[in-house]
Order: C-alpha cells, then sequence, then structure tokens
C-alpha cells in the first residue's frame, strides 16, 4: 500500500511540476527534481521518465538547451519502454523546439516527424497540430528572403 500511495504522490507531483513549468520555473525544478529522486528510490521508470521531461521543460525555458536535451534523451528511453505514445510525442516536440532555436534544422525535422507519428498513432490532434507547426516553422524559416 505504501508503494502505491508513493507512485500515486510522485504522479501527482511531476503533473504538477509540469504545469508549473510554463510559469512557476525554480519550483517546478525543486519539485521535478524531488520526485525523480522519490521515483529513482522505489525504480518507478514512469515517474523518473515524467520528472524528466518536467526537469527538461525548465531547462528549455531558461534556454538551458543541452541539459534539456540529455534529460529528454533519457526520458525518451524509458518512454519507448513503456510505450507512452503521449509522453513522447510531448518530448519530441520539445526536442524539434530546441533543435529548431540552435539552428539544428534537420535534427529538428526529424524530432517533429516523429511527435507527428506518435501523435497520429494516438489520434491526437492538438499533438499532431503541435508536430505539424514545427514542421512549418523549419520550412518557412528556410524559405524566408534574407
Amino acid at each position: 500500500m505504501m508503494q502505491t500511495t508513493t507512485i500515486q504522490q510522485i504522479d501527482h507531483d511531476n503533473a504538477l511540476a509540469l504545469d508549473m513549468s510554463q510559469t512557476k520555473l525554480d519550483d517546478a525544478l525543486i519539485l521535478a527534481q524531488c520526485t525523480y529522486k522519490s521515483a529513482t528510490e522505489i525504480g518507478y521508470d514512469k515517474g523518473i521518465a515524467d520528472s524528466l521531461l518536467a526537469q527538461a521543460q525548465v531547462n528549455y525555458h531558461h534556454a538551458h538547451y543541452e541539459h534539456a536535451l540529455l534529460q529528454l534523451g533519457r526520458a525518451l528511453a524509458i518512454y519507448e519502454n513503456l510505450p507512452d505514445l503521449a509522453k513522447s510525442a510531448h518530448a519530441f516536440t520539445m526536442m524539434g523546439n530546441i533543435f529548431r532555436q540552435i539552428g539544428d534544422f534537420s535534427s529538428a525535422i526529424d524530432a517533429f516527424s516523429k511527435s507527428l507519428n506518435a501523435a497520429r498513432a494516438l489520434n491526437d490532434q492538438l499533438a499532431e497540430m503541435r508536430a505539424l507547426n514545427g514542421l512549418a516553422s523549419i520550412y518557412g524559416h528556410s524559405h524566408q528572403p534574407s
């Protein structure tokens, strides 16, 4: 029973950290780091991946792209084994945004394409729209007049 309660708390805290990662960056990062520790202590892979996703979101907003990419890569490796296509789509979209920001357009296209595939497999129109928007922003950027 204790582990179930712990897992529920980790899931709750990870969802809260991800929500806060848009506005309360420092609080979100602290919460995600705490849930990462708790999830690691009990070997809860989904909790580990979700906390990495929340940490990556904060690092993305702080423009700490290298850290965010490492966290996203680790989270995606776990999501692939679960599998969790919805979280994978989110992570790939974030990766695409980072790669676009740093000017690595081929990696951005690859990440957005993977996000699009996951979104379509889920029939998630909002995630599909985000992936297509990311792809369009790259192709639009490459056709801008100099």
